[in-house]
């Protein structure tokens, strides 16, 4: 996901940056790998695990990186994210 965002460049002052945001899932080898949006669940599987599970075990990440559009200033965060898995109700169709 890519949007514009509000923020205050601390090299220059200008008031508009560039985002990216996304979540990545830490392998056993401490490598992140991203997790594609809208897909995240899926990708996650592929790993062998679900976003709960991985969650349990403290690897989803938030990287988040930033670029200031004025002066081209770059930085970047890397947060730990709680996920849960999503239940599915059964409806009934007629």
């Amino acid at each position: 996901m890519s949007v514009s965002c509000v923020g205050t460049c601390s090299n220059c002052g200008t008031k508009r940056f560039w985002l990216s945001d996304t979540l990545s899932l830490q392998l056993d080898d401490g490598e992140l790998k991203c997790l594609p949006h809208p897909s995240e669940s899926y990708h996650c599987q592929k790993y062998g695990l679900t976003l709960g599970q991985a969650s349990d075990r403290g690897r989803p990440y938030r990287e988040t990186f930033y670029v200031c559009r004025s002066c081209g200033r770059y930085g970047q965060t890397i947060q730990r994210q709680f996920a849960v898995d999503s239940t599915f109700f059964p409806c009934e169709v007629r």
